[in-house]
């Protein structure tokens, strides 16, 4: 539940303990974002040692999980305890808590539009593409959509902009020229062939280095004996370079870019 988490193939915890003497209708809420390594690493939520609720797929975006706590009602010592497993094989950011709430079910109010807060109204949404690192500098984004009535949008231009890591913004419009302050998603990194890469003999080591690519978070690397033939893989890399320590014959290379929330190939250089 911290980042970038070690390969330790054993558990953190938070644990806090709670009554609920005379609540009803409780529940547990927590708003979670997690890169786990999926079907290796996990995070399960245990209430005295039983696990109420477990997340093993990687989401990559915040999402609210509810637990029904009914159960432990009149209980004066109810032990909540956030779990998550870390394998030795792969390093990933890991999983974030955030707004953990222990209660009564709350009232929620669901915004529609044309609904009414008062004397404001909920009228619809502008869209923006930003750069990592200008969250705070909203004249720089790229505007979207303006005034945008559905709940889901596709980013049709995405494909064609530069390598870099990118986020995405959504304010809310109000009547009276309100709006909302922005609300941010989790990164995608946009990469293309890594170029000017070079394979250079140091000792008995073959030491290889390309041009990083901005939005990239990983690179993996191959070789194969035939530049045309089929590639096998070596391992991979988070900097732009990487060590072969015991190199047979000679061989061919070549490097794919790694975006970092999908980590989706690029087309290999070689």
């Amino acid at each position: 539940m911290y980042a970038p988490y070690s390969n330790s193939g054993a558990y953190n915890y938070i644990s806090k303990t709670v009554d609920l003497s005379g609540y009803t209708n409780s529940q547990l809420r927590y708003w979670i974002w997690n890169d786990l390594f999926g079907y290796f690493d996990y995070l399960t939520v245990r209430i005295n040692g039983v696990t109420v609720d477990s997340l093993i797929v990687r989401t990559s975006y915040w999402q609210e999980r509810i637990v029904d706590l009914s159960a432990f009602e009149g209980n004066p010592n109810v032990t909540i305890t956030f779990a998550a497993y870390a394998t030795t094989g792969t390093n990933y950011a890991g999983a974030y808590l955030d707004d953990i709430y222990i209660g009564p079910a709350p009232t929620r109010a669901t915004a529609q539009f044309g609904s009414k807060n008062g004397d404001r109204s909920f009228q619809n949404y502008d869209l923006y593409r930003l750069v990592v690192g200008d969250e705070a500098t909203p004249a720089n984004w790229t505007m979207l959509q303006s005034a945008y009535a559905d709940t889901s949008y596709t980013d049709t231009g995405f494909a064609a902009v530069p390598g870099n890591k990118y986020k995405w913004a959504v304010k809310a419009n109000y009547s009276g020229s309100l709006a909302s302050p922005a609300i941010l998603s989790n990164s995608l990194g946009r990469v293309y062939m890594p170029q000017d890469i070079t394979a250079t003999t140091v000792g008995a080591t073959v030491v290889l280095s390309w041009t990083a690519e901005p939005g990239a978070s990983a690179y993996k690397v191959y070789s194969s004996d035939d530049p045309y033939g089929t590639f096998t893989y070596l391992g991979n890399s988070i900097t732009n370079s990487y060590t072969i320590s015991s190199p047979v014959a000679k061989k061919f290379y070549k490097v794919s870019a790694v975006a970092d929330e999908e980590l989706r190939e690029s087309a290999p250089a070689k």
